[in-house]
């Protein structure tokens, strides 16, 4: 009996899993659920993040249910924490961040997808390295922060110089890249970005980006590029300069040794994110111009390219079948399990 019960809880968590992670119901609207080794083990009250992360181990993920959530956590531990298609965090206030926490001086690696923000600016992610005494200290290795289509307004360091952090964004949308600087790193692919500047060590492949100026160490590639001004992009990347190379610009200041790149000498992109953009894919394959690997430059090539024809949608969920409705039953006289699930093509 025991052994049946456990199969029947576990193709409940199973179940429950795939709900959340596709498409919750209204009756988990504002839920957060604490998936351990693949397995639901818990939920928590949209106001209770701080309680999750807390009960949470090493490895596990938070799935958040459409909703909003309280703002200004900390995350000191290497975890996941994945929305649905509308999760968003309270973010009204200058005081209103994610923070990340390492404690001691062991490495983090935490992973966050689909997070939007109640303001139309974005999240705040702001990384500390401080002890419980209130010193300072360098990372001996860096904090890994994975983000995935969500929107960021900016990253936040207690101390810029010591700030070892390693950011990789992909299909995101970010207000400000600006004061990372070494032994800080940021990658950029298929992402659309209003500033970025005064950084070291950036890596940005197929993005729209509006402004870029102020960057050392740096390689901008395949990218369409608002505006260039600085003219720290003159060399080779490694050496403490930095290279834009393949991408079309619209450049209102003086440019220095710019690779294979193309000026248009009309406005590329829109005034805020997600921009439009003055070419559709179609425009730029039937002109083109391609990247290196031989798709469009832009959000819509590369290996992760936006999957649909409007900028405005970067942000929204892959198509991918969706369960709508799911049900499951236990027969105790027949010994057997009544799994339904409505599946809805997306």
């Amino acid at each position: 009996m025991m052994n049946r019960l456990y199969k029947f809880l576990c193709i409940c968590g199973m179940m429950l899993t795939a709900t959340v992670s596709h498409a919750a119901t209204t009756a988990d609207e504002g839920r957060i659920f604490l998936q351990h080794q693949g397995v639901i083990a818990r939920s928590f009250a949209p106001g209770e993040m701080a309680k999750a992360i807390e009960q949470a181990a090493e490895g596990d993920t938070l799935l958040l249910a459409n909703g909003n959530y309280a703002s200004k956590f900390t995350i000191s531990k290497s975890i996941s924490i994945i929305g649905a298609d509308a999760s968003y965090i309270n973010c009204q206030n200058s005081s209103d961040c994610i923070e990340i926490k390492s404690p001691g001086k062991d490495s983090l690696k935490v992973n966050l997808e689909n997070l939007n923000a109640t303001s139309s600016n974005g999240l705040r992610i702001e990384f500390y390295n401080e002890m419980e005494d209130g010193t300072y200290y360098t990372l001996a290795h860096p904090v890994k922060l994975t983000l995935q289509k969500s929107r960021i307004l900016e990253f936040r360091t207690s101390r810029a110089d010591i700030a070892a952090v390693d950011i990789e964004c992909r299909r995101c949308l970010v207000s400000y890249m600006t004061s990372l600087r070494t032994p800080a790193k940021a990658s950029f692919y298929n992402s659309e970005l209003i500033n970025l500047g005064d950084c070291d060590n950036i890596r940005a492949n197929h993005c729209y980006i509006k402004n870029l100026s102020g960057a050392d160490n740096s390689l901008i590639t395949n990218s369409i590029i608002g505006s260039i001004s600085n003219t720290d992009f003159n060399g080779n990347p490694g050496n403490g300069t930095s290279v834009v190379t393949n991408s079309l610009y619209n450049a209102t200041d003086q440019v220095y040794a710019l690779q294979d790149c193309i000026l248009i000498k009309e406005s590329l992109l829109g005034t805020t994110i997600p921009f439009t953009c003055k070419f559709t894919r179609e425009q730029l394959a039937a002109s083109s111009y391609l990247g290196t690997d031989g798709t469009v430059v832009g959000i819509f090539g590369g290996s992760i390219p936006s999957n649909i024809s409007d900028a405005a949608t970067l942000l929204a969920p892959t198509n991918r079948p969706q369960i709508t409705n799911a049900s499951v039953n236990w027969d105790d006289t027949k010994t057997k399990v009544k799994v339904n699930a409505k599946v809805t093509a997306k």
